[in-house]
């Protein structure tokens, strides 16, 4: 009797698969949480809800296909990155699209500019969003900034062998890292500089006279150099002072993360002095600047 074998979408894209599904998992318990959110502000909790909805079901399901322990070759990295850019908007746009008033394809596109810090906005009427779309429309833009697959990886030891070649693929200036061969180390290293720069910039827009929800809202897109401001005039009607500290915290968001993380972590100077690269984007900056 002739063996039946899985199709080849199934048994060579097995940790895509698993990847996708985590992710989704993820974006579904998160969007869960901005329907209570939404609930408690008086606002339309419906978009949330089903996208919540879709994303933990989507989630259990591709998660169900994949298989964690199944090591990415190249080309399966490079397949599974794709995905991950391409479908997780298509999940992103479902509160713009049900409790925001726009149009699918145009939920699409603010998600898919916000996923991949691109910045353009279809949003014309600012009065059409509540405050937990404005803060789902920020967090879209960290979550993209900081790279879904070093979030994923930081968070879920078990990724951290079958998840190299992913983390490699998607991350910048992490190849020639000592500790690389330690991915969530790596990972969660980038993440407590993000973080932390997160919190300040919110900070820092809060004393120069931001209002709170958009200084919040700002210090997400900021670090990922990102733009989406609840804000419909954005940074001009902020004080020089918040604009200076916007600027700030945008060249830190484009400095190296790991480069950082010595510096404030464990108050070593010496590899951010000796990296070339930093030293031409600083000059760089101020060049243009």
């Amino acid at each position: 009797m002739k063996r039946k074998t899985k199709p080849w979408l199934i048994t060579n894209l097995r940790f895509a698969y698993y990847f996708l599904g985590v992710v989704y998992l993820a974006l579904g318990a998160v969007m869960l949480g901005l329907e209570v959110l939404s609930l408690a502000l008086g606002e339309s909790p419906w978009g949330f809800l089903l996208g919540a909805g879709v994303g933990l079901s989507l989630g259990w399901w591709f998660r169900s296909l994949g298989d964690p322990r199944h090591e990415p070759g190249r080309a399966e990295a490079l397949l599974s990155i794709a995905l991950i850019w391409l479908l997780v908007p298509l999940l992103g746009a479902i509160p713009f699209w049900v409790a925001g008033g726009m149009n699918y394809l145009d939920a699409v596109f603010e998600a898919m500019s916000g996923f991949t810090t691109t910045g353009a906005t279809v949003l014309a009427d600012f009065e059409q969003f509540g405050y937990s779309l404005f803060f789902w429309r920020s967090l879209m833009q960290w979550f993209g900034g900081v790279g879904i697959l070093v979030l994923v990886v930081a968070l879920l030891a078990h990724l951290a062998v079958a998840g190299r070649q992913l983390f490699i693929t998607e991350s910048t200036g992490i190849q020639k890292e000592p500790f690389t061969p330690r991915l969530r180390t790596a990972a969660l290293s980038i993440l407590k500089v993000y973080a932390t720069l997160t919190l300040a910039a919110a900070l820092c827009y809060w004393i120069a006279g931001v209002p709170a929800f958009e200084a919040i809202c700002n210090a997400l897109t900021t670090l990922p150099a990102a733009g989406f401001s609840p804000n419909p005039r954005s940074f001009e009607t902020y004080s020089p002072l918040a604009q200076w500290f916007g600027t700030l915290f945008m060249f830190l968001g484009g400095a190296g993360f790991v480069l950082q993380y010595r510096l404030f972590f464990t108050r070593d100077p010496r590899p951010l002095l000796r990296d070339v690269e930093l030293r031409v984007y600083t000059l760089r900056s101020y060049a243009v600047g």
